[in-house]
């Protein structure tokens, strides 16, 4: 049986995602990994650079090789990525005030 990485093993060798990102796009790319909608359906999202797309298609792949992993191993640990909060921790990161990005 052949061996499935683990989650640590893609972080490890794919963290090149967050490459040449400034740390507000970090912020935001972040966001998209730990963020859990309260809605029933989650909001799309929006992400406000190019820089930031790429990072997240690249992120988008890289899940899909970790689920295809689970699915394998008949096990589901890693939640869908969320971009619903990615714009508000962009500009937040960015220096905009709590209260300006929230009432957005």
């Amino acid at each position: 049986m052949a061996k499935t990485k683990t989650t640590a093993e893609y972080s490890a060798k794919d963290i090149t995602v967050l490459e040449g990102l400034e740390p507000s796009e970090i912020a935001a790319l972040v966001s998209t990994v730990v963020y859990e909608a309260r809605e029933r359906t989650p909001l799309p999202g929006t992400l406000p650079t190019p820089r930031l797309e790429a990072g997240y298609e690249l992120l988008e792949r890289l899940w899909r090789q970790i689920r295809r992993a689970e699915d394998a191993q008949e096990v589901q640990l890693c939640r869908e990525l969320e971009p619903g909060f990615a714009a508000t921790a962009h500009a937040w990161a960015r220096g905009a005030t709590l209260e300006s990005v929230l009432e957005e």
